[in-house]
């Protein structure tokens, strides 16, 4: 009687070894069942089919240095932002000397960084903002024609020996918002141009053209 008992108690604790469990879960991995020696319940643990970790890492880019220079759309647009660039560095000189010659003004002087700078530090978020919504081939249209008119007014002035401290002040405020539209949309305009393993390549070569025009 007692061996009876004991047989039958084996039994109940003994789990079934054609015990299937269907759960949904990620295809790498299967369900698999562990004894529990608190009790005769299966635990169910995930178990990953291949061992080898190293098969599902995915092989690293390759990044060349000059890479987006093969893309013939970027070599135009790295060029002539270079250019523009180094034409808005060569008005800052011009119109910077001619304000102080004239005036002789340090405050003057302190107003044209403020009024360059203090726009893209209140407002670049907003022009980001527009570069996610508009075309931004228009934004940097629309920058690159304020600073158009701003280097027009700047010869007409110097020409004319017409300057004034209400003029300079006005010129120098469109000049800021003026990189404002301009600036982050031509940052944007870089991922419309290359692909994502030229993106690195095209980011430094901007920048480096960017100060190559200081």
């Amino acid at each position: 009687g007692s061996v009876c008992r004991e047989a039958a108690i084996l039994r109940e604790n003994e789990i079934p070894p054609a015990l299937e469990l269907r759960r949904s879960g990620p295809p790498a991995r299967h369900w698999g069942i562990r004894y529990n020696p608190r009790g005769t319940t299966a635990i169910e643990t995930p178990t990953q089919l291949n061992s080898d970790s190293r098969a599902s890492v995915a092989p690293k880019p390759v990044y060349r240095a000059f890479s987006s220079f093969s893309n013939s759309d970027f070599r135009i647009y790295s060029a002539s932002s270079t250019a523009a660039m180094m034409a808005d560095n060569v008005e800052h000189v011009i119109s910077y000397w001619v304000i102080f010659e004239k005036f002789h003004s340090p405050a003057l002087l302190g107003f044209a960084v403020i009024s360059h700078w203090v726009p893209f530090l209140i407002f670049a978020a907003f022009s980001g903002a527009l570069a996610d919504r508009f075309d931004v081939r228009r934004l940097i249209q629309i920058g690159t024609l304020m600073l158009f008119f701003v280097s027009v007014g700047w010869g007409a002035m110097f020409l004319t020996d017409s300057v004034a401290m209400w003029k300079v002040m006005s010129l120098l405020v469109v000049h800021g918002f003026a990189g404002v539209f301009w600036l982050p949309a031509a940052q944007v305009l870089i991922h419309r141009i290359v692909s994502a393993e030229q993106l690195p390549s095209a980011v430094r070569l901007i920048a480096t053209g960017r100060y190559l025009g200081f």
